[in-house]
């Protein structure tokens, strides 16, 4: 029965009921429409703009697709990108993810991209990177119905193919964060790590002493997760690896390495994760772990990289952690075969400081 008012039925009502959504469709198709011919104008040859201006553009496309999207019943969820690729042991990401995750392909070059965003029609910028500073891209269309079991597999992707890119410059690049050097204890940490390694010859030595005592700083009765400045984290101590890995970059940053922590992830739900820090010296990236105090070694005998956990699961043995009680051993393996395994990461870098790769 329709609804009435002074008790009559009320058919205008109900017309205006009807007429209402098919006006705020109506509006959302011509703003989409005006969307999208700016974004034209924008990519039109002869038109002279800048790499920050065309990705503007594109994200305003992208915002009125998802829209519309929505009003049309399809609202955007998340997907896991699983795809075989032609470059093994690259880093690979999607522009603009939503997670902000990159992941190191196998030596087979699989990789798996946790949480980008899908729309029927959406399109996803992939980059593989072998050294951090150019990549190639390619561009992969989503499916109009989502992937049963929320993943899109895509196979055979030939990234030799695909547009050369700059990552310094790349706008979109969204799975590294550049955070500022704390300069109002610059003297603090020079100080202190200078009285860590007066005796160390080598850098792996002063990694070595200074990996040493930040772990030694794990304190559970430190519970804050934020606080406050590194400085603060090696006078108190803090039960969290994150605060950890910040005060040892810190460290590493006063006498100028070149230094970055990794947030690394297992991709579950809810995900089991870690933080460490990867040091560049003598031509190569060699991984600490701050927390624990643990470092792994590669076949060659030195100190491994991320990559070399990433590719090689043996190298996560057991007696690496052969100080800890066994309980704790089996689950500190566990985790860390989890994490390394999946190769799901987030870079932080000092702003001030090369970033390197």
């Amino acid at each position: 029965m329709f609804s009435s008012v002074a008790g009559r039925s009320s058919p205008e009502r109900l017309t205006g009921r009807l007429i209402r959504p098919l006006l705020s469709l109506k509006r959302a198709a011509l703003a989409f429409a005006a969307m999208l011919i700016s974004a034209l104008l924008l990519f039109w040859p002869g038109f002279s703009w800048s790499a920050s201006t065309h990705h503007w553009a594109r994200r305003v496309v992208v915002k009125a697709e998802m829209k519309f999207s929505e009003l049309r019943g399809n609202p955007p969820r998340l997907l896991s990108l699983s795809a075989e690729s032609d470059v093994p042991a690259a880093e690979i990401q999607a522009l603009d993810s939503h997670s902000g995750l990159a992941c190191l392909a196998d030596g087979q070059g699989r990789f798996v991209l946790p949480d980008v965003t899908w729309y029927p029609g959406a399109r996803y910028d992939l980059v593989a990177t072998t050294d951090g500073r150019r990549g190639r891209c390619l561009t992969v269309d989503s499916p109009y119905t989502y992937p049963e079991g929320g993943t899109l597999r895509l196979v055979n992707l030939d990234f030799a193919g695909g547009r050369v890119v700059d990552l310094a410059h790349l706008p979109g690049n969204n799975s590294i964060s550049y955070e500022d050097y704390d300069a109002d204890n610059d003297l603090f940490y020079k100080q202190l790590f200078d009285s860590l390694t007066i005796d160390r010859t080598s850098d792996e030595d002063r990694m070595l002493a200074i990996n040493s005592y930040v772990a030694s700083k794990l304190n559970y009765d430190r519970s804050t997760v934020k606080p406050g400045s590194p400085r603060k984290i090696l006078e108190e101590g803090s039960e969290y690896c994150g605060n950890l890995t910040a005060a040892m970059a810190t460290l590493l940053a006063a006498r100028d390495y070149i230094a970055r922590r990794i947030d690394m992830s297992d991709g579950g739900v809810p995900p089991a994760t870690h933080a460490v820090v990867e040091v560049f010296y003598d031509g190569g990236w060699h991984l600490f772990d701050p927390t624990f105090g643990v470092v792994y070694k590669n076949s060659e005998g030195k100190i491994a990289s991320y990559q070399d956990l990433r590719l090689k699961a043996e190298l996560i043995s057991p007696d690496v952690f052969s100080k800890f009680e066994p309980e704790f051993r089996s689950e500190a393996i566990n985790l860390m075969l989890k994490d390394y395994g999946s190769g799901f990461h987030h870079f932080y870098c000092f702003r001030q400081k090369a970033p390197g790769r």
